[in-house]
């Protein structure tokens, strides 16, 4: 992807994209009968067209790579470039496809399809073959089917020999290269990595546009040609091309598991008959895919493997809106798609589309099932058709395929395969669906019941006493029920569900796997519509049924794969779904399941690290069962080092159960040896119990902390109980180790010991906060700001800390206001009222700084919170709360003198935007402000005086209560940034602009009064971005903004908008509309993204200016913001027919 650079859309295609047309309209001969202007073409792209030496003509693309091959040492003695082969113009192309118009795309997308048919079948007239495309749009007569084109061009080239296919040779190529073979191979693989790879990655193989298109843009570049038929018919003869190299004949090959794997009857040629499209095309489509044509192409299995790596980043035309589906449900969710439908405009192009794509996904089968030499290999076969599915959209071909790909797991032979084919499950769950809230009804719920089904089957044969799965797992008919009536319903497949030998372990971990993004998308309401209450009862059934099979896994004998895959699962089901553990019989399920586990392995501390998701996020929920586990650790447990570790994760998850029976954990451990890691246990259980008080650690307490640390020998164990103070708010014990001498003489590096020291002046800055309150504010900002200065040490030397430091500062800003509150307070006390001019601006903006400030900790929660843990997110909400709460109460308990206004509108509308702390109940703060809220907020406002007394007191509580501490500090990483471009519909460039002539005119772009609008941003998200989230997303989203800058023209009577008091803001504000529901593209696993935005109409002549923020949205439906450079254009909306 092209990095523009500050350069605007007219820019761009003066300097690059026609250049580049008129340079493949001339090599390719197409000139002449394209029309194109090809004046400024190179004077090397004419030499790359004449004859080579000897007088052999140029017909095929082989001896035009011998001719260039031949004429790089004389060209390379003159002053000009030499000519560029087609796979170097190919990635040019690529990098421009958000630059190129749709004629211009359809005839790059030719030169692609001719070019690798070249490569295919050396002696076809590959030229003869692109001109076919241009021929039939000039006689007006229908393009012929690719069969007999493919027949016409190679006997074209025949040259009088009987019929049949050489190989590659000199003798056949006029013996223009001595050593060919290696030569053709190597320019192949250059064609493919180079050209054919970003070619398809790009989405120009189908267009980015379709003909339906609300605009209309011009034909820059002279291309007079049909770009629509041309297009379509040009991606179809690429897909079928891939296809046919990939796995020649690979109906014949698939015809037996159809027919066993009862694939759904849209997959078949007769159902893609009925489509609606022309019968005659789809029956060549059939016949050339069953043909033995294939076998005659020249491809090694190294080219055939690439092919199939090419296609894992293949685009597919995606929905008009860019979402996944309808988050609706019922009749009309059942053939809702994001791709195309033949019920659409345009109905043959759709269905010739989905028969093309389903014999490419044929091939692909076929390839990793029978033609793979490696499993590795057949792994990348299989994400390739994962992704060709998703792309694709269809609901009946991505159900076939994920149906295929299930059978496949259950009867893959080794872990590695499994694994891999669990996660191509897992990502068409996850990409097809693409975030919670627009989730595809239908989909979610097949799906739900085949991996339920699955499950339930397999997790009986695995369980070693027939009785005891029989006692635990509940039959299969509820999964059954939920599957019948549709049309996707699963049926037994042999071989997998009456196999008599047990189910392997790998097996259920693929399966565990594939099922663990399932519950991101189960919604807790009705989404099925109104009338379908007994369809919504059903999928909450089939939903419950899936936790109690998954749960009987915690039990699974010799195999902790199985065991923390299972602990895993249930977690995320139980944090979706919190409705599970409100039943009590379903706690006493879980706790008797969780209890069996840990005593099957008489209490090791392997079992209980691999339950540890469960029984953090089982406890948190439900305090029965964090009573009723932490009695079982007590009496049950044989080592106190399992109790202190079962007794540390729940007291991390609930506080209050663990510190109540913290006297009985000391008694029970004095009757065992201490082991191991028990010190570390123990410590962090007392630690998570200070978070049961508003109040910090006794002094007692604290000493005998630090005397149990005696006992670790190992310095990195300290450094963790350093972290985990920091999170549980327990900053003196943090300060102690951190000035002891036992981790800073343990420095190797200059950079660590001043990590270590600005950690210790952060630990005594937030303890001076929690001994004194807001008397220590003062003494606590003097510590902060040191902090501060030695992370900006650290931050010039390595731009890891951005997290950091801006946390820093949002923290020292929210105590400078706070001391100032106290100060306004104290004022008022002493002056009863009458304060001073300097109090009166405090009273004016008091309060709206608090706003600005909670406004940019919401910019620090989108910006960083994708990249960190959930606690280190719960922390920064709870952060953006308090920010809330605070220019609430600010507003409401200090009495404003005369004069003050209240808060702008746009900022009661940015502060409405607070999301409420969840998930993180076991912090005080949390409760604390909930009581002042509706304590103090919502009672009658009293006395002025009264009221200053009582905020005093408030914001001494409120400073002394421990703030919950991201853990995310600890992670210094920075956060890539992303390569993106803002282009305009090239419609709507003036033509000066466009042949490169100035106009005197800044605007990037014209714009008619009330006619809607294009702009389309592009670009690449890093692999390192995409490495660094901690939640999947493959969304790309942007969030628009347009802004009155002036008007067209000035009138010599206009007043001066600056002489005018208000009058300038007062219109900016006035056409400022930002666009509260972003528009969103799905990402490619790579991280490319063309992300079309449809603007509304602006009614109003004058100049503006478009900003663009760019964004993803994740799978839970959380929407971040991606760091790029300012992305913004300039439109000029003139009504230009009066």
């Amino acid at each position: 992807m092209i990095d523009a650079g500050g350069l605007t859309t007219a820019e761009v295609r003066a300097q690059y994209v026609l250049p580049l047309i008129r340079e493949m309209a001339k090599k390719s001969g197409l000139a002449d009968r394209l029309g194109a202007d090809v004046s400024g073409a190179s004077a090397s792209s004419a030499q790359a067209r004449a004859p080579p030496a000897g007088g052999v003509e140029v017909r095929t693309l082989f001896q035009e790579i011998a001719a260039d091959c031949n004429q790089l040492g004389a060209v390379a003695e003159n002053d000009e470039a030499t000519s560029r082969c087609y796979a170097e113009l190919l990635e040019e192309a690529s990098a421009l496809c958000a630059y190129l118009t749709p004629q211009e795309a359809a005839f790059v997308s030719t030169i692609a399809t001719s070019c690798l048919l070249a490569f295919l079948v050396p002696q076809c007239h590959f030229q003869g073959f692109l001109h076919s495309y241009y021929a039939s749009g000039a006689s007006k007569a229908p393009l012929t089917s690719l069969d007999e084109r493919l027949t016409n061009a190679t006997l074209s080239n025949h040259n009088g020999a009987s019929g049949g296919v050489f190989p590659y040779s000199a003798s056949r190529m006029g013996s223009l290269v001595a050593d060919d073979d290696l030569f053709i191979a190597s320019s192949f693989r250059k064609f493919l990595v180079q050209g054919l790879g970003p070619f398809l990655s790009s989405g120009l193989a189908f267009g980015q546009y379709s003909k339906d298109d609300i605009l209309s843009t011009d034909n820059d570049a002279g291309l007079d040609i049909s770009c629509d038929e041309i297009l379509k018919r040009a991606g179809f003869d690429l897909v079928q091309l891939l296809a046919m190299a990939i796995c020649p004949n690979p109906l014949a090959m698939e015809s037996s598991a159809v027919s066993s794997t009862n694939a759904p009857s849209s997959l078949s040629m007769e159902a893609d008959k009925g489509a609606g499209g022309e019968q005659v095309e789809l029956i060549e489509v059939g016949r050339l895919a069953s043909s033995t044509r294939p076998f005659s192409f020249q491809l090694t299995y190294s080219d055939r493997l690439q092919l199939v790596r090419l296609c894992a980043d293949l685009v597919v035309p995606e929905g008009e809106d860019g979402a996944a589906y309808d988050v609706g449900g019922g009749a009309e969710a059942n053939s809702t798609s994001i791709g195309p439908s033949a019920n659409e405009n345009g109905g043959k192009k759709n269905t010739l589309l989905s028969a093309s794509l389903r014999q490419l996904r044929s091939s692909l089968f076929g390839f990793a099932s029978y033609g793979a030499h490696a499993e590795e290999d057949a792994q990348i076969a299989y994400e390739a058709l994962a992704n060709v599915a998703i792309n694709e959209g269809d609901i009946a071909a991505i159900q076939a395929e994920f149906q295929r790909l299930l059978e496949a797991t259950l009867a893959a032979r080794s872990g590695c395969l499994a694994e891999a084919l669990g996660g191509c499950l897992a990502k068409m769950i996850t990409r097809y669906n693409g975030s919670r809230e627009y989730a595809d009804g239908p989909f979610v719920r097949h799906v739900l019941g085949v991996l339920g089904e699955c499950i339930n089957e397999n997790a009986r044969m695995g369980m070693a006493d027939p009785n005891r799965s029989d006692q635990l797992l509940a039959s299969a008919k509820g999964y059954e029920s939920l599957l019948e009536g549709t049309s996707a319903k699963r049926q037994k497949v042999e071989g997998t569900t009456s196999q008599p030998e047990r189910c392997k372990p790998y097996h259920l971990v693929a399966l565990l796997k594939a099922t663990e993004p399932l519950f991101y998308f189960i919604l807790n309401s009705n989404n099925l519509g109104p009338t379908n209450e007994e369809g919504f009862l059903l999928e909450t059934k089939a939903k419950s049924q899936l936790i109690r099979d998954i749960a009987v896994l915690l039990c699974y004998p010799s195999s902790m794969a199985v065991v923390q895959s299972a602990a895993k699962c249930l977690a995320l089901a139980l944090s979706y779904h919190g409705k599970f553990v409100a039943e009590k019989s379903n706690v006493k399920y879980l706790f008797r399941l969780t209890k069996q586990a840990l005593s099957d392995s008489s209490g090791s501390a392997e079992k209980v690290q691999a339950l540890r998701p469960l029984i953090i996020t089982a406890s948190t929920q439900s305090a029965s069962y964090a009573v009723s586990l932490l009695s079982f650790a007590i009496s049950a447990c044989p080592k106190s080092e399992v109790a202190w570790k079962i007794a540390s994760l729940l007291a991390f998850a609930r506080p209050s159960v663990a510190s109540e029976r913290l006297a009985e954990l000391k008694g029970s451990s004095q009757c065992f040896e201490q082991l191991g890691e028990s010190e570390r246990d123990e410590i962090m259980t007392r630690l998570s119990c200070t978070m049961a008080s508003y109040q910090n650690s006794s002094l007692e307490a604290m000493e005998e902390l630090v005397s149990l640390t005696a006992k670790i020998d190992d310095h990195w164990t300290l450094y963790q109980l350093v972290r985990y103070s920091f999170g549980t708010s327990n900053f003196g014990f943090a300060r102690r180790l951190l000035e002891g001498r036992r981790l800073p003489e343990r420095c190797s590096t200059q950079q660590s010991f001043l990590w270590l020291s600005s950690l210790s002046k952060l630990a005594r800055a937030e303890e001076i906060l929690g001994i004194k309150g807001a008397v220590g504010i003062s003494k606590s900002l003097e510590e902060l700001n040191s902090c501060h200065s030695l992370l900006s040490s650290l931050a010039a030397s390595s731009q890891k800390f951005g997290f950091q430091l801006e946390f820093v500062r949002v923290r020292i800003e929210l105590l400078n206001l706070c001391m100032i509150t106290r100060s306004l307070c104290s004022e008022n006390i002493l002056t009863g009222g009458s304060g001073s001019a300097r109090s009166k601006l405090h009273h004016q903006t008091l309060s709206r700084n608090f706003g600005m400030l909670q406004s940019q900790c919401i910019d620090l929660y989108r910006l960083f919170g994708l990249h960190y843990c959930q606690q280190t997110r719960s922390a920064l909400r709870t952060f953006i709360a308090l920010c809330h709460l605070m220019s609430d109460v600010v507003d409401k308990m200090i009495a404003k003198p005369n004069g003050v206004k209240a808060r702008p509108a746009m900022l009661e509308q940015e502060m409405s935007k607070d999301v409420s702390p969840k998930g993180d109940a076991r912090y005080p703060i949390t409760s604390l402000m909930a009581q002042i809220r509706s304590g103090v907020l919502e009672k009658q406002a009293g006395d002025p005086l009264s009221q200053a007394r009582e905020l005093l007191s408030l914001l001494d509580v409120m400073v002394k209560c421990p703030l919950p501490f991201p853990r995310g500090f600890f992670r210094i990483k920075p956060i890539p940034s992303c390569v993106a471009n803002l282009s305009v519909d090239p419609g709507l460039l003036p033509i000066e602009q466009e042949t490169g002539a100035s106009s005197g005119d800044s605007s990037e772009a014209c714009v008619v009064p009330g006619i809607p609008f294009k702009l389309v941003v592009s670009g690449v998200v890093p692999e390192e971005f995409l490495r660094s989230a901690d939640v999947e997303f493959s969304l790309a989203i942007a969030w628009m903004s347009v802004c009155f800058v002036g008007q067209l023209y000035e009138e010599e009577d206009a007043e001066d908008p600056q002489s005018t008091s208000g009058t300038g803001n007062e219109m900016a504000q006035e056409e400022s509309t930002p666009d509260t529901d972003p528009a969103s593209a799905t990402m490619q696993p790579r991280g490319e993204f063309v992300l079309p935005i449809i603007c509304d109409p602006i009614m109003r002549e004058g100049c503006y200016r478009v900003e663009v923020t760019l964004g993803c949205r994740d799978v839970r439906c959380g929407e971040w913001l991606v760091p790029t450079k300012k992305l913004n254009v300039r439109l000029r909306v003139e009504d230009y027919s009066n």
